[in-house]
């Protein structure tokens, strides 16, 4: 029968020293292995960052060729008309510039598409009023007004227009508008109305179309009762059928009996 020899306590304590310095060189080499895999997987999670630029003022072009020698895409993502930029400039970019992103991402850009331009509308008949709110509705400011009679045009209509109906203008821009300011009216020279009777003047006026507006009463002598004191416009001044004529008139307030008189009656 064979005789066990066991193990001495010297080469236990050595194979256990042996086990432990293999435990710690394997569990060295797995965080090692950990840290690997995390690092790799960040890598390709998060790749390599690049600096996008300031696209804002240049040609859509430009912008293009330069995102791609850093490679980075442009993406026109909407056009806009702007008077401050140039046709195909670029206004606005999202990403901004100095953001970090990926290679191979797009950049949007909104690109000006200039000063809009636009077409003067036909004005010519329209009421002036009219013709300012419409000029407002699309784009365009009223430039001067110039009045002139007409008497094929009525009152307070566009005779004409500068420029014409049609014209490119743009935004903003001012339109200049001839009004008619309708028949011209005949003009006569204002007669002498002091000294008459009121009567008498109402009656010439209305005959020759011309009409009283004021009249003012003023204390006067017995001999001047109702009669013109004072007219306006005065005599001689050109005057049209329209313009009114204020009249001061002699009143009754103003009778002033001669003392003499009542004397001799006494």
């Amino acid at each position: 029968m064979k005789r066990i020899h066991l193990p001495s306590s010297v080469q236990v304590r050595r194979v256990l020293k042996w086990a432990l310095y293999g435990s710690v060189l394997l569990g060295g080499l797995g965080t090692t292995f950990i840290l690997s895999a995390y690092q790799t997987m960040r890598f390709n999670v998060t790749g390599r960052q690049i600096e996008v630029p300031n696209l804002v003022h240049l040609i859509d072009s430009e912008a293009r060729e330069k995102l791609e020698g850093m490679e980075l895409r442009l993406d026109v993502s909407s056009e806009r008309f702007d008077p401050r930029e140039g046709k195909n400039r670029v206004l606005e970019q999202d990403p901004p510039a100095g953001a970090m992103i990926k290679p191979g991402r797009k950049v949007r850009v909104i690109l000006s598409l200039g000063t809009r331009t636009l077409l003067v509308p036909e004005l010519r008949g329209d009421s002036a009023r009219k013709a300012q709110i419409t000029l407002q509705q699309e784009g365009l400011r009223l430039g001067d007004i110039a009045f002139v009679h007409s008497s094929q045009v009525e009152e307070n209509q566009v005779i004409d227009q500068d420029p014409p109906a049609s014209t490119p203008r743009q935004q903003n821009g001012r339109v200049n508008l001839l009004v008619s300011r309708g028949r011209r009216e005949p003009r006569y020279v204002m007669p002498d109305l002091v000294g008459r009777k009121i009567g008498e003047v109402k009656s010439f006026l209305n005959l020759t179309g011309m009409r009283i507006g004021q009249t003012r009463e003023e204390a006067a002598g017995v001999d001047q009762f109702e009669i013109v004191l004072r007219q306006y416009p005065p005599s001689g001044y050109p005057v049209g059928l329209r313009r009114p004529v204020t009249l001061v008139i002699g009143s009754s307030a103003g009778d002033i009996r001669n003392p003499v008189g009542e004397d001799d009656e006494r």
